[in-house]
C-alpha cells in the first residue's frame, strides 16, 4: 500500500475512534508529502469531522431529544467515512454532504 493510500485510510477510518484528531495528525505530518488527491481528502475529512463535532456539541444541548440526535449524528458520521474511505481508496475525492471548509 502506498504512502498516500496509507494517509487516506488512517485519516478516514482513524477518524472514527479519534475524531478529527487522526486526520489533524496525519495533515500536520504529511502536508508537504502528499499529492493532490489524498491531501484533499484528508483536509475534506478533517473538515468534515470538525463540522460534526460543532454539530454534536449543539445537539447535545438540546433537552430530551439530543442524545438520540447524536446518536444518529455519530452513526451519520461511521457511514460517511466508510464511503469516504472506499471512494478515496480507489483514487477519487469524495465530496462530504456537510463540510464546513475550516482548512483550505
Amino acid at each position: 500500500m502506498s504512502d498516500e493510500k496509507m494517509s487516506i485510510a488512517v485519516s478516514t477510518l482513524g477518524a472514527i475512534v479519534l475524531g478529527f484528531l487522526a486526520p489533524l495528525i496525519i495533515y500536520l505530518v504529511n502536508k508537504d508529502k502528499l499529492a493532490e488527491p489524498a491531501k484533499s481528502i484528508v483536509i475534506s475529512t478533517l473538515n468534515f469531522e470538525l463540522t460534526l463535532m460543532i454539530a454534536g456539541i449543539i445537539l447535545c444541548l438540546i433537552p430530551f431529544v439530543g442524545a438520540l440526535l447524536c446518536a444518529l449524528l455519530s452513526l451519520f458520521n461511521i457511514i460517511m467515512l466508510i464511503i469516504a474511505f472506499s471512494a478515496g481508496n480507489k483514487g477519487s475525492v469524495y465530496k462530504y454532504p456537510f463540510n464546513i471548509p475550516f482548512i483550505k
